[in-house]
């Protein structure tokens, strides 16, 4: 089976920096676009969204995308929930005394954090995991279906038409972070459209909108709608396809 994936990171058109970071197989880049396809592999897809300090948001998800595409690459083949579940937590602790090292170290970093979401698959495995309200979609027939959960407060306090944008999880920036895990293996089949995204994308479109203009399969649509209804976020959108 081959999976290709597009992404595309954006700066927006309000913040003068990107905080943003797109993990792909064997890249981690920020403001560009990238195209790729591969076939049979193991494969791990990635965004994250960094926030605090001069520098330290961009930092943040830099580091931890690299550390994550060395955990993933570490992996055994046909990983077990249970398994893959307690090796995250592992590499998630890990990481997370690292951004705080740093910011004890250098105080322009103290504080610095970042969500983070990805999709792992591993032969016959695959995994959508996050921390924080990056997003992973899948569009099925025509229709947007969010697979994570926002960690944010008024999806906790169960008030989600009390937008607030307030994170209670993230790598870095808190006392304990989590990651939340789930087993998608029987959706990842020819055919299958995973859309990973930051909320600079989410915040401008609805899910309705974001279905309507993924049907090409490309992030550029997206990106651009973003930016023309103000683009106040770094945007950025990993699109996977298997083919």
């Amino acid at each position: 089976m081959i999976c290709k994936i597009e992404a595309l990171s954006d700066r927006g058109k309000v913040r003068s920096n990107n905080e943003d970071h797109i993990m792909i197989p064997n890249e981690v880049f920020t403001d560009g676009e990238r195209t790729v396809e591969i076939e049979n592999s193991i494969i791990g897809v990635a965004v994250a969204d960094g926030m605090g300090g001069h520098k330290g948001g961009e930092i943040a998800s830099k580091m931890v995308l690299e550390r994550l595409a060395v955990f993933l690459k570490s992996l055994e083949l046909q990983e077990e929930e249970a398994t893959f579940r307690k090796e995250m937590d592992t590499w998630l602790e890990g990481i997370h005394h690292e951004l705080l090292s740093s910011g004890e170290r250098d105080n322009s970093l103290n504080g610095m954090g970042t969500t983070l979401t990805g999709l792992f698959l591993n032969r016959g495995s695959a995994f959508v995991f996050n921390a924080g309200d990056s997003r992973t979609y899948i569009l099925e027939n025509d229709k947007l279906t969010q697979l994570t959960k926002d960690h944010t407060l008024d999806r906790d306090t169960g008030f989600p038409h009390r937008k607030s944008n307030m994170l209670l999880n993230c790598i870095g920036a808190i006392r304990k972070p989590f990651i939340d895990i789930l087993d998608i293996s029987h959706l990842a089949k020819p055919g299958s459209l995973f859309l990973l995204c930051s909320d600079g994308l989410t915040d401008m479109l609805g899910d309705d909108e974001i279905a309507n203009l993924i049907k090409n399969n490309s992030p550029k649509e997206l990106v651009a709608e973003a930016n023309r209804r103000g683009g106040k976020d770094n945007i950025s959108v990993v699109c996977v396809k298997f083919v």
